[in-house]
């Protein structure tokens, strides 16, 4: 029993995961009782992959029938794509406070990914601090202690990175 012109038939599917690795490592000593002093670095990996098929068929040989199979080979198409995306972060600190009121904190990431070209997809990204608890100072804190109980300065400067711009294959190469 033939069902008609153009009465198609079609299948989709798509696939796609997400992987991530994260692990920390933390350090902190004291010295002298007024120099305490704290490290961090932290890896970071995030990888994403997705896929899709799709297939269509003309002429559908009957209306109950739901599978490409069930449709004459004549008029078909096929198409397919996957894509894949990755990250790659390198993160440290360090922290210096000296009599709970000078304050230093020096930082950096070291960023890859697969959005950049091969020669370009790292980055580092610096950045430093500098603080100061002023209401620990005596001088400062008979004057406001009555009410601010806890005040700081800080100066800091430092660069970021951002990739959230760049579509995961538009570096690539093409065809001209």
């Amino acid at each position: 029993v033939y069902v008609g012109d153009n009465a198609g038939v079609s299948n989709r599917a798509n696939s796609g995961y997400k992987t991530m690795l994260n692990g920390q490592l933390n350090y902190h000593t004291t010295i002298a009782t007024h120099h305490d002093i704290s490290a961090l670095f932290v890896y970071s990996e995030e990888y994403w992959y997705d896929r899709g098929l799709y297939a269509y068929r003309n002429d559908r040989l009957y209306p109950s029938l739901h599978e490409i199979d069930a449709a004459l080979p004549s008029i078909q198409s096929t198409s397919g794509n996957s894509s894949a995306e990755g990250l790659r972060s390198y993160i440290g600190r360090l922290n210096y406070t000296a009599f709970d009121k000078y304050l230093f904190e020096a930082d950096f990431r070291y960023d890859g990914s697969s959005k950049f070209l091969a020669g370009s997809r790292y980055g580092f990204f610096p950045s430093v601090a500098l603080g100061w608890r002023f209401t620990q100072e005596d001088f400062i804190n008979r004057f406001t202690r009555r009410f601010l109980s806890s005040g700081k300065i800080r100066a800091n400067y430092g660069s970021l990175g951002n990739n959230s711009g760049v579509d995961r294959y538009e570096q690539q190469e093409t065809l001209d």
